[in-house]
């Protein structure tokens, strides 16, 4: 039997509930916004700029609310107003999916607390501290059966030097997370005489499952 009942965002995974307190004061007692516009620079650029400087996730996460990392193409993207509504409405919701990613994972739509509907992202990390407990999520499942049988984690397969970069990271049905924006999440670095070799990724079957 798996945990099919579990998700990244699921309350009940022990992610959100850990990481809520920290994520409200956050959301809503921000110090300054970087959106504040000067002669010359508009909100939006600045906005993008300020964004687009962190390089990882945790980097990320400390200009929240303005900013928010999007796990499945691994950038630092602006917030919309209405992302940071939803956020500061649900603030045990330490991720949220689109609703295309979530049904493609697992099948069907969950509560409206872990869905928000945005075309950029298919899986944001709304709450605040929160990247390092989710990018070692899934880091106690060594083999791909234990791994692929646990809700939100998925095996990557790289296939060289034996199993020395075959491992269990979370994900969706579609990729594995990143927390950088280099390299891509399921691959091997590049070695001497080998350059980087992108792996496969295997993500439990939940769809057939409901």
């Amino acid at each position: 039997d798996g945990d099919g009942n579990e998700s990244l965002g699921n309350t009940s995974s022990g992610i959100a509930s850990a990481t809520s307190s920290t994520s409200s004061t956050a959301s809503t007692t921000p110090s300054t916004s970087p959106s504040s516009s000067s002669e010359g620079i508009t909100s939006t650029s600045l906005d993008a700029a300020v964004c687009a400087s962190a390089q990882d996730c945790a980097s990320c996460s400390a200009r929240m609310p303005w900013c928010a990392w999007c796990a499945t193409s691994g950038q630092c993207l602006p917030t919309s107003a209405d992302l940071r509504a939803h956020n500061l409405a649900h603030p045990d919701a330490n991720v949220v999916y689109s609703d295309e990613e979530y049904t493609e994972t697992y099948g069907s739509l969950a509560g409206t607390h872990m869905l928000f509907n945005e075309d950029r992202c298919g899986l944001w990390i709304l709450s605040f501290g929160s990247c390092n407990r989710i990018e070692n999520y899934c880091s106690n499942r060594e083999t791909c059966s234990s791994c692929v049988v646990k809700g939100g984690c998925g095996f990557c397969s790289v296939g060289v030097n034996g199993d020395a970069f075959n491992r269990c990271l979370p994900g969706t049905g579609s990729t594995a997370l990143a927390f950088r924006t280099t390299p891509e999440p399921c691959t091997a670095p590049a070695r001497e005489a080998a350059p980087e070799a992108a792996g496969q990724w295997m993500f439990g079957q939940w769809i057939r499952y409901r």
